[in-house]
C-alpha cells in the first residue's frame, strides 16, 4: 500500500528530523495497540476515501520513530476496519455532547489518541485524557495543547485499586470512552472499573469495545495476521455485552456495532471463510454503548470531590493539565476534596 510505505519511509528519513524522532521514542507504556491505532489513523488520513480524516495523527506519526509497518501489514482493509470502529465511537461522542451541552468526557488509556482534536468539542465540554504518567508526559511533548476545558490525568488504569475514578467530578452527565484497552486488563480489574464508574457517576454513558472468546483465543495463539508479531494478549474476552451491563444495576445496554459487519480476512482468506461457518464468529468483537442511569439525580454540584469510595481505599494522584501549569493533587477516600496547587 503506497500510503503506508510513504509513512514508513518518512519515519526512517535522515537528518535533523530523524534525530528528533529518535529523541521522541514513545515510552514503554505507550502500548503496541495504541501505536497501531495511531498508525492506522495516519494511513487513513492519506486515503482519498478517508474514514476519520485524522490529519493530526499524521502530524504526530511524523514526529516519532514508529516502525510497525512490517508488524501490522499493509492491507487497507485492516486500516478501514479499525477506523470504522473509532468512527462509531466518535459518532456516539458527538451525539452525547449534542444531547448534553455541558458535560464531561473521560477518555481512558488515551495513548496517542487525537479524538479531542478530531471532534473539536465546544468550550463548555470538560474533557479529560487519561493514561499512565509517562504516557501523559510524552503527550505533552509531541501533541499540541487543545483549547477549552481540557485536562490530562496521569493514571494507570491497570492498577488493582480502581478508586482513581473518584478523582473525576460527577456534577455533569459524563461519557467514559474506553477504546482498545479493557480486554487487555485482568477480568477483575476491568469489571471493577465498570462497577466503580457506575457507582460514582450519576448519569452518563460508556462506550468501549470487547473481543469474544474465539477472537481472544486466535489472537493469543498468534493466528491473527494483523497481530501475529505483537505482544498483545487478550485477558478479558466478552461474548455477551449484556453481561457487562449486569456488573452494576445502574448500567443499561443501548447499542452495539459488531466487528463482523466490516470484518476483513483477519485470519487469512481461507481461515476467515471457515470461521464464518461457526456461530461464535458473530461474537468476535463489538463496539458497545452502555448508559449509566440513576433515579436519584438531584445531587449537589461538587466538582473534584469524591463520593462513595470505600473508606479503606486511598489512591494518591498528582494531576496536571496539558499545559503543565496547573496541578491537582490529593488522596481519594470517602470524603476527599481535591485542591489546585
Amino acid at each position: 500500500m503506497s500510503t503506508s510505505r510513504s509513512i514508513a519511509s518518512s519515519s526512517g528519513s535522515s537528518g535533523v528530523k530523524s534525530v528528533e524522532r529518535r529523541l521522541n521514542t514513545p515510552p514503554k507504556f505507550v502500548t503496541e495497540a495504541q501505536q497501531t491505532l495511531l498508525y492506522f489513523r495516519a494511513v487513513d488520513a492519506d486515503d482519498p476515501d478517508s474514514v476519520l480524516g485524522d490529519i493530526y495523527a499524521k502530524q504526530i506519526i511524523n514526529k516519532i520513530p514508529l516502525d510497525i509497518v512490517n508488524t501490522m501489514g499493509q492491507d487497507i482493509r485492516y486500516v478501514k476496519f479499525w477506523c470504522l470502529r473509532s468512527k462509531r465511537i466518535d459518532t456516539w461522542c458527538r451525539e452525547f455532547m449534542a444531547e448534553n451541552p455541558e458535560c464531561t468526557v473521560v477518555n481512558l488509556s488515551c495513548g496517542l489518541d487525537t479524538r479531542w482534536h478530531r471532534l473539536q468539542p465546544p468550550g463548555n465540554v470538560r474533557w479529560f485524557d487519561v493514561d499512565h504518567p509517562e504516557v501523559i508526559e510524552f503527550r505533552h511533548r509531541i501533541i499540541s495543547r487543545p483549547g477549552g476545558d481540557y485536562r490530562t490525568m496521569p493514571i494507570d488504569i491497570a492498577d488493582d485499586d480502581t478508586s482513581w475514578i473518584y478523582a473525576f467530578p460527577r456534577d455533569r452527565p459524563t461519557l467514559v470512552i474506553a477504546e482498545s484497552n479493557m480486554f487487555y486488563l485482568k477480568p477483575e480489574i476491568a469489571k471493577g472499573i465498570f462497577h466503580t464508574i457506575a457507582e460514582h457517576f450519576v448519569h452518563g454513558k460508556i462506550c468501549f469495545d470487547v473481543l469474544g472468546s474465539m477472537c481472544a483465543t486466535l489472537i493469543n495463539m498468534k493466528m491473527a495476521t494483523a497481530q501475529k508479531n505483537t505482544g498483545m494478549k487478550i485477558l478479558w474476552p466478552v461474548n455477551d455485552p449484556r453481561a457487562v451491563a449486569r456488573i452494576h444495576p445502574k448500567l443499561r445496554f443501548i447499542d452495539e456495532m459488531r466487528y463482523t459487519e466490516d470484518m476483513p480476512p483477519w485470519f487469512g482468506e481461507f481461515k476467515t471463510k471457515l470461521l464464518k461457518l461457526l456461530p461464535g464468529y458473530r461474537n468476535l468483537g463489538r463496539v458497545i454503548l452502555l448508559s449509566i442511569e440513576d433515579e436519584n439525580r438531584d445531587l449537589p454540584d461538587r466538582p473534584f470531590t469524591s463520593h462513595g469510595a470505600d473508606s479503606s481505599s486511598v489512591y494518591s494522584l498528582n494531576m496536571r493539565d496539558s499545559s503543565g501549569g496547573e496541578h491537582y493533587s490529593g488522596n481519594i477516600s470517602r470524603s476527599s476534596t481535591f485542591t489546585r496547587d
